[in-house]
């Protein structure tokens, strides 16, 4: 189980930053980090296989090289592995290129990699709510398109909630994404990842006829989530509150309909 990150003492979680007592180094793209295998070998399957035996180079060099990933995916991982938790941090001399919503992204498929499953659910889960959080309009963004095309191509698919909420905004968004100026990088999304691209039309095919039958979705802010609310339905399916909570919800967070 993750820990508590208000739980990770003081002294632990300052000491990626010294590299006090380090006794293995991190490096990716030109940027290192020296860590602890006492830390890493514990949470992750990929850093015991590196520092033990003598089957690869970084268990006799102490280095363990990422060329693949971006680096700031790697500081957010090792920040996750001493604090359990990871926020937007540049590495060091270089202030943040990657938006947050790509970030989730990149360290869901880094996590998975290193097999740091506590931290796959955790970056996952960050990914949804800051999708699906009531006030948020990351969908008229550069990051949302930039964010599905790194998870439809690169990201595992052994986990598809990522995927169902990207799916579930974009349906929601599909009219003005489609037709306004800010969807422009969305659409080439559409075009060109062409699993996204399927999947898209056939939810937005599937939506409509929600409609058509007499269904409409909504968000229920008690639950956090999309839910299909008929015109009769007495209470909400999510959250089981009478009609008064998902009236509400109607007049304040009905996703736009087709």
């Amino acid at each position: 189980m993750p820990k508590d990150p208000g739980q990770a003492p003081a002294q632990l979680a300052s000491a990626i930053p010294n590299g006090k007592y380090s006794d293995l180094v991190v490096e990716c793209d030109g940027h290192s980090w020296r860590v602890h295998k006492a830390v890493l070998c514990t949470q992750s399957s990929f850093f015991t296989k590196a520092c033990e035996g003598n089957t690869w180079n970084e268990a006799s060099s102490g280095i363990v090289t990422l060329p693949d990933d971006h680096p700031e995916a790697v500081c957010a991982v090792m920040q996750y592995l001493y604090t359990s938790d990871y926020q937007v941090k540049s590495t060091p001399g270089q202030t943040p290129t990657l938006e947050p919503l790509v970030l989730d992204v990149l360290v869901y498929t880094l996590a998975d990699k290193l097999d740091v499953q506590p931290l796959v659910q955790f970056a996952a889960k960050r990914f949804c709510v800051r999708l699906q959080g009531m006030q948020s309009e990351l969908w008229k963004t550069a990051a949302f398109p930039e964010a599905i095309r790194e998870l439809y191509l690169n990201a595992p698919d052994t986990d598809r909630k990522m995927h169902k909420t990207v799916m579930e905004i974009s349906t929601a968004h599909a009219v003005k994404l489609l037709t306004e100026s800010y969807g422009l990088e969305f659409r080439k999304v559409v075009e060109e990842v062409k699993t996204f691209g399927t999947e898209f039309q056939l939810a937005a095919i599937s939506r409509r006829q929600d409609y058509v039958d007499g269904a409409a979705r909504y968000f229920c802010s008690n639950r956090s989530k999309v839910v299909i609310l008929p015109e009769d339905q007495p209470s909400c399916p999510a959250c089981k509150k009478p009609e008064a909570h998902y009236a509400y919800s109607k007049t304040h967070f009905r996703i736009e309909q087709w």
